[in-house]
């Protein structure tokens, strides 16, 4: 099994949490990902790699 981790990042981009879980490929491993409560704003990694980025959406700029 490989060790993977779940980072959720802020609006600058900042670490703010992490989970660590072990899965047999990084297809089940985005799986997982993918059922995460909110997934907006993670990064799948497998240790140096990024396997999947779910960006957060943009903010939309509203004309005043």
């Amino acid at each position: 099994m490989k060790d993977y981790r779940i980072f959720r990042l802020d609006n600058s981009g900042r670490i703010t949490s992490a989970v660590e879980f072990y899965c047999e490929t990084d297809q089940e491993a985005i799986g997982v990902a993918e059922r995460h409560e909110n997934k907006a704003g993670l990064e799948l990694w497998h240790r140096g790699q990024r396997i999947q980025l779910f960006p957060a959406p943009q903010a939309v700029a509203r004309a005043g």
